[in-house]
């Protein structure tokens, strides 16, 4: 699926006729050099020594380059900011607000978005796109500023107006508490080539077996108060609710922001993601009773174990969202 172009905002510097204000000489001259220094921060070099400006890729009607692989993510080499491109200036639309994105059709859930990719520096880290599922439950506020103090857990999309997470997120709030927020993918920036949504809550269901104390039962829905709008986007869809588990050593992931998902002590810029595959109860009961944990211990019926891979010495019993990759029509897709 193609990436949609969006609406921009641009900042216009207006002057009206009916102004009672007297600009001096000086005042002039100070906007100009305004005007200038914000002009060489957006200005650049085009590839061919072109004089252009960093803009978003939908804004540029250049035709798509060949990408070179060794140069193409090396963030390092160019002035513009990692999101945006270098486009010569007589080829960036002007009229941004008349650019109407493509509807997108009905591709169904769990299919990540293979033309969004942008960063493929690490494997830690998500393409844009990659989970379009994703959604970070934050508290409520009236700045769209992403906090890391706000950044609740995370949460995946099962229908346009349900959101499906953990419980022990929620099981302490109220519906006004918090938000949801679709689309996110780098919280430094707003420069994605698509923009995030969110939704405030309506309603809260926790599952009526859950057990605080020991995480059994881990589930919460979101009831929303209005629906996430897939008609002209790309990078926000829904995930797929299989009827059982795959199964054992299937690949999985784990995603989110926070450190709770990483155990590490900063919060994760660019949504991060950890690989994961499954563990037969069996196998994963006889590990954990080495440990500290009972001779005697179990695993519950609502728990999934899983392990790292590649050199990622972990064996979790899955708290968080979990994603899985399942073959349809002979390809793997998550």
């Amino acid at each position: 699926m193609l990436l949609t172009a969006l609406v921009i905002p641009v900042v216009f510097l207006v002057v009206s006729s009916q102004s009672n204000h007297n600009y001096s000489l000086t005042d002039f001259t100070n906007h100009v050099q305004q005007l200038n220094i914000q002009r060489s921060r957006n200005s650049c070099e085009t590839s061919d020594s072109k004089e252009g400006e960093c803009v978003k890729p939908s804004r540029c009607e250049q035709a798509k380059e060949k990408i070179d692989p060794t140069t193409a993510f090396d963030i390092r080499s160019s002035k513009c900011h990692y999101l945006l491109k270098c486009c010569p200036l007589d080829l960036i639309k002007k009229d941004t607000e008349n650019i109407i994105p493509e509807k997108q059709g009905n591709v169904g859930c769990g299919w990540s978005n293979p033309g969004a990719s942008v960063l493929r520096a690490t494997r830690d880290y998500a393409d844009f796109g990659e989970f379009r599922w994703m959604v970070a439950l934050l508290k409520t506020s009236s700045s769209p500023v992403w906090k890391n103090s706000d950044y609740i857990g995370g949460g995946s999309l099962i229908h346009p107006s349900v959101v499906l997470t953990v419980a022990h997120y929620v099981s302490n709030k109220t519906p006004n508490m918090m938000k949801c927020r679709a689309g996110e993918w780098d919280t430094r920036t707003v420069q994605e080539a698509e923009e995030y949504q969110e939704r405030n809550v309506k309603s809260i269901r926790i599952h009526p077996d859950f057990v605080a104390a020991h995480l059994f039962n881990d589930g919460a829905l979101l009831l929303l108060k209005k629906p996430f709008d897939f008609n002209y986007t790309s990078h926000i869809g829904v995930g797929c609710l299989g009827s059982e588990l795959p199964p054992q050593d299937t690949l999985c992931f784990s995603m989110g922001w926070g450190k709770k998902e990483f155990k590490g002590d900063e919060y994760a810029n660019v949504l991060k993601k950890v690989h994961l595959e499954l563990v037969a109860k069996n196998e994963c009961e006889q590990i954990l009773r080495q440990t500290r944990l009972s001779s005697k211990y179990y695993v519950h019926s609502s728990l999934t174990c899983a392990r790292g891979v590649n050199g990622i010495d972990t064996l979790v019993i899955q708290e968080y969202m979990l994603t899985c990759r399942i073959c349809t029509n002979g390809s793997s897709q998550p």
